[in-house]
């Protein structure tokens, strides 16, 4: 057996499934696909074992092997392989080595980054979201050697797709400069996302013009030397109004329902932050204004003081999986935005359901927040290219566009909706 380097998150050496004890179940509530490999190893099963091809329907035309059928949900939109314990038959009766990559992997992500087996995993099962959200010292990842050969069972890597060579130079120096920017407590996590905006908007000027040696320059810089050049550029600041960034952050968040959206979970949470500032009604009132400043100043400044932790954590985690895209060719500053943009969504429910909650927030409102919203998010493709084609539309991939997302434009915001309503008359 090859030996095989991992490097990984330290909560994946915590994490294994709850099975029916989890309150999200990962069998229900969207499309379960079928890889051709699993599909013909149904087809081979004898008579008299279960059957999992009367519940698959096989997709024609698609050229995906990884896609090359999907379960039929059923009535209560839960894949009809669970049993009465909420356990997969497929698992319990055939062995692991039957389930369809999608359901073998899941909630992990992976990658082999230069030969070495990267693995973490989705916060939007709530297990991974407990142990990777919850600790107040913030996310840390370990390298070790695979002595017992426990990623056997894990059948499918991702190889990154090295089709920017230069890219892997640098990358894993730009993915640390990355994630030592978030984890920076010395300042707040608004602060940490407008530092981390000038800093990617340098180095994709940087690699947009091929200057490959001035991003390891760059990058080699001890971490107080580049946070001080980007911190003395903060003139970027944002002059978009609190009401016109609420109303914002709500076109994002209708765009997403009008996807279609199943999961109880977060339909509850959204369902409380928007209670929680009398936002429901479609219009933003002065109203619906004033609970939204006095749910920010009231309830949710003294929860993001004990648990801001929790939404580093949540984005350190993205980070790390995300910016493999750069080695496909994706822009940085576009992995950036996206973060940015999932960030001030995240906050928007909190600082909504803090107004609902008030005292009574606590962690377990946030985690089961971002577990559900995850789920919505980050397994719905259409819904993130409709996000960045609001931000290109709408002229704010730049630094400026990002910090009206980012920051929070507190100061006298009742003025400017009266002024801007009479303006509007």
């Amino acid at each position: 057996m090859n030996k095989r380097i991992v490097y990984s998150p330290l909560y994946m050496k915590s994490f294994s499934c709850i099975g029916s004890l989890c309150e999200d179940t990962c069998c229900a509530g969207w499309k379960i696909t079928v890889d051709q490999s699993a599909y013909e190893r149904y087809e081979q099963l004898p008579s008299g074992q279960i059957n999992p091809l009367k519940y698959i329907k096989k997709i024609d035309n698609n050229k995906n092997p990884e896609v090359f059928g999907e379960f039929v949900m059923d009535e209560g939109l839960s894949c009809p392989m669970l049993d009465g314990q909420q356990l997969c038959s497929i698992q319990l009766k055939l062995g692991q080595q039957y389930l369809s990559n999608v359901c073998a992997m899941y909630p992990r992500h992976t990658a082999v980054i230069e030969g070495t087996y990267e693995i973490a995993a989705s916060v939007s099962c709530p297990e991974i979201a407990r142990l990777a959200l919850l600790n107040p010292s913030g996310i840390t990842f370990t390298k070790y050697e695979d002595r017992n050969g426990n990623l056997n069972d894990i059948r499918k890597y991702a190889v990154a797709d090295n089709s920017d060579p230069l890219g892997m130079e640098y990358f894993q120096e730009l993915r640390a400069a990355f994630i030592q920017l978030l984890q920076d407590r010395r300042c707040s996590l608004d602060e940490r996302l407008m530092k981390l905006g000038l800093f990617c908007d340098k180095i994709q000027n940087l690699m947009g013009n091929g200057q490959t040696d001035e991003i390891k320059r760059w990058l080699a810089s001890s971490p107080d030397i580049w946070l001080e050049r980007i911190g003395n550029n903060q003139d970027d600041a944002s002059s978009l109004s609190l009401p016109e960034q609420l109303k914002r952050l709500k076109r994002l968040i209708d765009i997403r329902i009008i996807y279609g959206v199943k999961n109880k979970r977060y339909l509850q949470c959204l369902m409380d932050a928007l209670q929680g500032i009398r936002y429901t009604n479609g219009e933003l009132t002065e109203d619906s204004l004033n609970l939204y400043i006095d749910a920010y100043m009231s309830f949710y400044s003294c929860f993001i003081r004990e648990y801001e932790y929790i939404l580093e954590n949540y984005l350190v985690n993205l980070a790390f999986t995300k910016l493999h895209s750069i080695l496909k060719g994706k822009k940085l500053f576009q992995i950036y935005a996206l973060l940015a943009v999932k960030y001030s969504l995240v906050k928007f429910h909190l600082i909504g359901m803090s107004g609902y909650y008030k005292q009574a927030m606590n962690a377990d409102h946030s985690i089961r927040l971002i577990q559900s919203y995850t789920r919505i998010i980050e397994h719905c493709a259409p819904y993130q290219k409709s996000i960045m084609k609001y931000l290109k539309e709408n002229n704010l991939l730049t630094v400026q566009g990002m910090a009206s997302f980012v920051q929070s434009p507190l100061i006298d915001p009742i003025s400017e909706f009266r002024m801007k309503n009479n303006s509007d008359d």
